[in-house]
């Protein structure tokens, strides 16, 4: 017994309650007197994907949370998001920002998620052929990049179709473009000359007073 496949499905079968050869084919013993049953089961292939901060740069606000846009579209539903740290290890305290479902409609639906450096969000459980885009909001003083399963690719991710069994990368670094602080600055010279000129001005008073040089 053969049922039609649908590349979006994996199929699997039992006949009389024992499972029969893998896929679409249904193959085994019928019985004869009090007939068989065939039962056909069709899982639903997902994929999704995985989006990851990091911050850097000598001004670097490795505590800032910075926001990104996630759409899904393809099929009505939610499908959940799970946290972690550099570590690996789950994420459970969330912060605001950091819901624990997204939202998918068939034109499409906005979810806004925040991370920070560190972190990562993953989202799964989306139907095979379904669509996702991600985009991240700018933050003055700092530089976007990313990288796609480790190859350098657009900030911004348009309308990408998920794979089954497949959770692609989405590494996103922001660098800090402000120099460091220092201890001095052009505008400090002024000041500096004022001091310097006191300075010697103090230190030829106490010559004269001590020794009566002229100065």
């Amino acid at each position: 017994m053969t049922e039609t496949e649908n590349s979006a499905y994996t199929a699997s079968n039992t006949i009389d309650g024992t499972a029969s050869a893998a896929g679409s084919v249904a193959e085994g013993t019928l019985s004869t007197t009090s007939g068989s049953t065939a039962a056909f089961t069709n899982t639903l292939k997902t994929g999704g994907f995985t989006v990851s901060k990091t911050v850097t740069g000598n001004t670097a606000e490795t505590s800032r949370y910075f926001s990104y846009t996630v759409t899904l579209k393809g099929f009505d539903g939610t499908c959940a998001v799970k946290y972690y740290d550099a570590d690996n290890n789950e994420i459970t305290d969330l912060a605001d920002g950091q819901p624990v479902s997204v939202t998918s409609t068939a034109e499409g639906t906005d979810n806004t998620i925040t991370l920070k450096s560190g972190q990562r969000f993953e989202i799964t459980g989306m139907p095979a052929g379904s669509a996702y885009a991600i985009s991240e909001a700018a933050v003055d003083g700092y530089t976007q990049s990313m990288k796609k399963d480790g190859t350098d690719a657009d900030v911004t991710v348009t309308d990408t179709q998920v794979t089954a069994d497949t959770v692609p990368v989405y590494a996103y670094t922001n660098s800090s473009s402000a120099a460091p602080a220092t201890s001095y600055t052009q505008n400090d010279t002024p000041f500096m000359l004022f001091i310097a000129g006191v300075g010697a001005v103090g230190i030829a008073i106490i010559l004269k007073m001590r020794f009566g040089l002229k100065v």
